[in-house]
């Protein structure tokens, strides 16, 4: 049976919740079954560092559980995709599962069916659905699809990147922080930096990297030019975060960045 989750959005913080993340008994993430995950706000402390250490004893091979056997698992992209599709797709097979890759095109979407009755066709035949869908014309759109999506859908939603949050990309680089800095990791400085683009992208990486520094108490500085600002509703939202260890995330604008002699490609 699936758990019952309503998604946030991120102008309400999410409730108090205990952030000892030292010992859990919570070691394959049970309780994250059956949950959407549509931004970092899903997420508490606890299960953050329950759901990277399974990954890290995965990645190991200690852990070689075939978690997804018998399990469909659906891909619906609005947007090209490389790196995040291709590891979805992989992840499923090597977890005992099947992956269906769709792009709206294809789907009913493109002769003006509903988001809402899309959701529930597919919720009858896929075990999870993974979207990734954002219009930078349109900003915000998106990620208001992927609530909708996961309101009117039986399995879980899992958010493969929209115009405001990234979250699997987010927990995929903490892991990579994790492995390299263990438990020194609270006290090192991360800084997310970012400049000029010939296309506008979304901020998706940004957005959760500051929710989950914010959640986790991590040491991070967002350094950018003027007007490439982040989302004003995320730096409030993560300023009003619970942590546990009650530092916060510093966003500010350094000169240096604008200065850089060649534009971001």
């Amino acid at each position: 049976m699936r758990r019952s989750h309503t998604p946030r959005h991120p102008n309400s913080p999410p409730p108090h919740r205990t952030t000892t993340i030292q010992s859990t008994t919570d070691e394959r993430g049970d309780a994250l079954l059956g949950r959407h995950i549509l931004g970092m706000t899903d997420f508490s402390a606890d299960e953050l560092h329950t759901l990277l250490a399974l990954a890290e004893r995965m990645k190991r091979g200690e852990d070689t559980h075939p978690y997804l056997t018998g399990t469909d698992l659906g891909l619906l992209f609005h947007v090209p995709s490389t790196r995040t599709r291709v590891s979805f797709q992989v992840a499923a097979a090597q977890l005992g599962g099947r992956s269906y890759t769709y792009g709206p095109e294809e789907l009913r979407l493109a002769n003006n069916e509903t988001i809402e009755d899309t959701a529930g066709v597919l919720s009858r035949y896929l075990s999870a659905l993974v979207v990734r869908w954002y219009d930078m014309a349109d900003y915000g759109a998106g990620h208001r699809r992927l609530h909708t999506m996961a309101e009117h859908s039986s399995i879980p939603v899992i958010n493969a990147l929209d115009d405001e949050e990234h979250p699997c990309q987010v927990l995929a680089d903490l892991l990579t922080l994790r492995e390299r800095f263990g438990d020194g990791l609270p006290q090192r400085r991360v800084v997310h930096t970012w400049a000029y683009s010939s296309r506008q992208k979304t901020p998706g990486v940004l957005h959760s990297s500051l929710l989950a520094a914010a959640l986790l108490g991590q040491h991070v500085t967002f350094a950018h030019p003027p007007s490439f600002d982040l989302d004003e509703r995320y730096v409030n939202s993560a300023a009003r975060w619970p942590s546990s260890t009650r530092r916060r995330p510093t966003v500010r604008w350094d000169g240096s960045v604008s200065r850089g002699r060649s534009p971001m490609p």
